[in-house]
């Protein structure tokens, strides 16, 4: 079901998703290169026990099945690259083999269309995504806890789907892969960790003391962000 934005239909409603994991910890996945250093036996309980996400090449990476998937910059990928299969085909057989819950496609930038970086409306449509939005605005103001009201935070895929895990009400949220990096991938062996994200990452963390103040945060094999959140482990 999409909502009315400006006169026309855009973005899928997301408040079916609110508070329905309220009794589960979360797990968000990036693709910094210490995603290729996780191991589920560092975590409490079981792999089950934990709602997970993912974005982008996470549809490459073959020892996780999400329970949700985000994407949106098509050019985005080192997957396609190094695989040969094409990155919008490759989401498709993920969704189709091995995505538990749904998926989320973020077509619209301040309410348009980017068709030379982003999948289109009828992209996002045939790979079963639900539509979303990002708003290119700086800043923690920007950030929203009341997604179905308002466009994901944009700069990096991550945000969308932070903002996404913490609205399902999650009470622990674990960080893996999440390098602060901007370009180096757990596919590309030996690439540094490059800071060209870390600001938005100080609006984040301000959006998290300032909305969900009872969500603990806990890293997983951080780099740029070592030292930023409530724990890590290593």
């Amino acid at each position: 079901m999409c909502k009315m934005i400006g006169g026309s239909m855009k973005y899928n409603d997301l408040k079916r998703f609110k508070n329905i994991h309220s009794d589960k910890c979360g797990i968000a996945f990036a693709t910094g290169p210490s995603l290729n250093k996780f191991d589920f036996n560092k975590l409490p309980g079981n792999r089950d026990d934990y709602i997970t996400t993912g974005v982008n090449d996470m549809v490459y990476y073959d020892k996780i099945d999400l329970d949700y998937y985000f994407c949106g910059d098509h050019k985005n990928n080192t997957g396609s690259e190094i695989t040969g299969i094409p990155y919008l085909e490759q989401i498709k057989l993920y969704k189709k083999n091995r995505l538990k819950g749904e998926m989320f496609c973020n077509v619209y930038v301040d309410d348009n269309e980017m068709p030379s970086h982003h999948f289109t409306k009828s992209e996002a449509l045939e790979i079963g995504a639900n539509i979303c939005g990002q708003i290119t605005g700086y800043g923690t103001q920007h950030i929203k806890k009341d997604i179905h009201n308002n466009a994901f935070y944009n700069h990096s895929i991550i945000y969308s789907s932070l903002q996404f895990i913490l609205y399902t009400g999650i009470q622990k949220l674990y960080l893996v892969g999440c390098d602060a990096g901007g370009g180096s991938s757990y596919l590309e062996k030996g690439k540094e960790w490059p800071d060209s994200i870390i600001s938005f990452w100080g609006d984040f963390k301000e959006f998290l003391e300032r909305e969900y103040p009872n969500v603990k945060v806990i890293s997983i094999n951080p780099n740029n962000l070592r030292g930023w959140f409530d724990d890590e482990i290593m």
